[in-house]
């Protein structure tokens, strides 16, 4: 009999291949009843459909300045062409 604690990590590691429906018929079967007849597996399996919130994510790069700096580049070679 295989561990509850390898067991678990086996169908963590499975997760993301169900959401995506890529495992086999009989993996998919076999999850799904392990979820049946464990609530944390089941836990496990309704919190991995669910979408994570998505943040704003901040760039540290200031992009008009970016742009400005392009510019002045793109000026200078005109002005040597």
């Amino acid at each position: 009999m295989m561990k509850a604690k390898t067991l678990k990590h086996i169908i963590e590691d499975l997760l993301p291949l169900y959401e995506e429906g890529l495992l086999s018929e009989e993996t998919t079967a076999w999850l799904e009843e392990q979820a049946r007849t464990n609530d944390e597996y089941a836990k496990l399996l309704q919190l991995s459909a669910q979408s994570l919130p998505k943040g704003e994510i901040e760039s540290p790069v200031d992009s008009k300045k970016c742009f400005n700096k392009l510019t002045e580049s793109c000026l200078c070679i005109k002005l040597f062409l």
